[in-house]
């Protein structure tokens, strides 16, 4: 996908009111053009036969196996693409992080049960 096309699925995907799209605008900009990068990087390495390791020759003449870069780069892009969405609340924890975390409700004790289930037999 090209970067409109990444742009306009991150915008169906953000499910907030309208003032929230602009305040992300330049952060869906870089986000959309770096996931395009990666699927460029992805198909280059499939092209490539989507080795995940190559022969390196050395400088004498040595030849040894290293991580292709095109894998390596693909990794990179994907880790930093991550933590875009989380930023767009487009991940789990991101988007507790933008709705505020959901106080957690104290759980009842052995007294608070006794005493609602003597209220119901109380009040029959």
């Amino acid at each position: 996908m090209n970067a409109k096309q990444w742009k306009k699925a991150i915008e169906e995907q953000i499910k907030f009111d309208a003032d929230y799209i602009p305040a992300f605008k330049t952060t869906i900009q870089i986000l959309s053009e770096m996931l395009e990068e990666r699927d460029r990087i992805y198909t280059a390495y499939l092209d490539a036969g989507a080795q995940p390791v190559i022969e390196f020759t050395s400088d004498r003449g040595a030849v040894n196996l290293k991580p292709n870069p095109l894998l390596k780069q693909w990794q990179e892009i994907n880790a930093s693409a991550l933590l875009y969405l989380r930023d767009l609340g487009l991940t789990a924890a991101g988007l507790r992080k933008l709705q505020g975390q959901l106080p957690e409700k104290p759980a009842k004790t052995c007294e608070d049960i006794m005493r609602q289930i003597r209220g119901q037999t109380n009040a029959k």
